[in-house]
């Protein structure tokens, strides 16, 4: 039984055309063809039928070989793509491959014609059936996310309750019974108090990152010079008492999510506020520079700095290298880590203990007009200077 070929020719000689059905045919194809001459009439049966295979020849009168090519890729059909040819020469039929067509044949060679055709419809029906696997994939994984958040929702309001119910029975016992109580058992109460609240803290802190890096809406073009500043703005409290000084390089405008991404800068900036030397002006910067099809951020700061062996814990889910000196519950990072990936970047750190830390994360896309020019945010006007950033060396 013969095998049936929906068949798209470009080309100009019906006779050349024939030439190829016949070769075709004697492979065992059923063929069912079209012959057009122009990318108007290549757009029309692309349209109007599914093919299985193109064959053009490489040079028509008014149109050739890769205007047929750049016609099929505006439709986003992937359907295999022959040149076939009597001038066309070895430099050229790289230069189709490169383009996006699948092989080229001479057309006083074309006994692989049939194979290639073959060859060809079968690589494309894998490539159908890799499409599909990976949107079930897709699905799949959004499924599992929106179970995973929602089962994140569900424990974090039950396990707050019986919280809720601990906490409001010792301020209750601490109320009535205060004549009663001395000052080791109200030390104890103290601590249950404060361990109820770093329990409701994490149980915050799981929320977050289970909706962390949703983005939901599209893309848009951010400004991230008012980003930052809007992070530095949400952090005044706290650098006006550290009596931090932070300078802010040149900033980008990018597409992003902008609540997202604003919390990132709040993160690593709010990180580098926490990890400071006591006695020491904090000093904190932030950069941006474009390297290639992405851009590169850094916050650096004079902390107290970590072990490099470190480097890939820190952003884990609870982790923290400094739980009984600093406050937070270890999901800050975590959640950077996240919104970053989210955005097809990535994040990174690099640090030595006593010399402070620098935070990378890059952020893909193109390099939009109207950066923004730095800033130096004094908070103390005693301070001269700025962190230099850990030498990047690791992406």
């Amino acid at each position: 039984m013969n095998k049936p070929l929906r068949l798209l020719q470009v080309e100009d000689s019906e006779a050349d055309a024939e030439l190829l059905v016949r070769i075709l045919a004697r492979a065992g194809y059923d063929i069912h063809r079209e012959r057009v001459e122009n990318a108007a009439a290549m757009r029309r049966a692309l349209a109007e039928r599914v093919w299985d295979v193109i064959i053009a020849d490489y040079r028509l009168p008014r149109f050739d070989a890769p205007a047929a090519l750049e016609v099929l890729r505006e439709t986003g059909q992937d359907i295999p793509f022959i040149v076939v040819s009597g001038a066309v020469g070895e430099d050229v039929g790289v230069e189709t491959m490169r383009l996006g067509a699948h092989d080229y044949l001479l057309k006083n060679n074309l006994t692989r014609l049939a194979a290639a055709v073959e060859r060809e419809i079968g690589n494309a029906r894998m490539r159908c059936q890799q499409r599909e696997r990976e949107e079930r994939l897709v699905k799949e994984l959004e499924r599992s996310n929106a179970d995973l958040q929602a089962y994140a929702y569900s424990v974090s309001h039950d396990l707050r309750e019986p919280l809720r119910m601990v906490s409001c029975y010792v301020d209750l016992i601490e109320r009535r019974c205060r004549s009663q109580i001395d000052e080791q058992s109200r030390g104890f109460m103290g601590v249950v108090t404060a361990s109820v609240q770093r329990m409701n803290d994490m149980l915050s802190g799981l929320l977050e990152f289970s909706r962390a890096g949703q983005g939901g809406r599209p893309l848009s073009a951010i400004d991230c010079h008012l980003l930052v500043n809007e992070a530095i703005d949400s952090l005044a409290l706290e650098i006006r008492s550290a009596g931090e000084r932070i300078s802010v390089g040149p900033m980008p405008v990018l597409l992003a999510w902008e609540g997202p991404l604003r919390q990132v800068f709040q993160n690593l900036i709010g990180n580098a506020l926490k990890y400071r030397h006591d006695g020491e002006t904090p000093l904190i910067a932030v950069s941006a520079e474009r390297q290639g099809e992405e851009w590169r951020f850094a916050v650096a700061d004079n902390g107290i700095g970590f072990e490099m062996e470190h480097a890939e814990r820190i952003f884990g889910v609870f982790q923290r290298l400094h739980a009984g000196k600093c406050p937070g519950t270890g999901i800050g990072l975590a959640i950077s880590r996240r919104i970053v990936e989210r955005h097809g970047g990535r994040i990174w750190a690099e640090s030595a203990p006593g010399r402070g830390a620098t935070f990378y994360f890059t952020i893909p896309g193109p390099a939009l007009p109207a950066a923004i020019a730095e800033d130096d945010l004094f908070f103390d006007e005693d301070v001269a200077g700025e962190p230099e950033p850990v030498p990047a060396g690791r992406a």
